[in-house]
């Protein structure tokens, strides 16, 4: 999956994620680890919401935890995933078709 990574969900907080319901506030970053992914629909999304501050409501039950972030009205984007697990997440967009794709929790020890 590294070689199709097209950009980071940052959490912010220096601890780790904590069991049960938690908020923390979030950004995009936009980084395709080819040149051709520039233009794939997660990066294009990506870069037009990069460096904004976002609130992301998280759920963690074990391993197991769940990220929605909303981005405005109709915008939303939701992660599932397992620690060290890939994960789905999906971007709903009001009126569009979801975007969809592959996830992985970095960074959480």
């Amino acid at each position: 999956m590294a070689d199709e990574r097209v950009g980071f969900l940052l959490l912010a907080g220096a601890a780790p994620l904590a069991s049960g319901d938690s908020a923390r506030d979030c950004v995009f970053l936009s980084a395709p680890s080819r040149a051709e992914l520039i233009e794939h629909p997660f990066n294009r999304f990506f870069s037009e919401y990069r460096a904004t501050e976002f609130d992301c409501s998280l759920s963690r039950i074990g391993d197991e935890w769940q990220a929605t972030v909303s981005i405005q009205d109709g915008i939303t984007v939701c992660l599932h995933c397992q620690t060290g697990e890939t994960g789905q997440w999906h971007i709903e967009c009001e009126g569009q078709e979801p975007l969809a794709g592959k996830c992985r929790l970095l960074g959480n020890d």
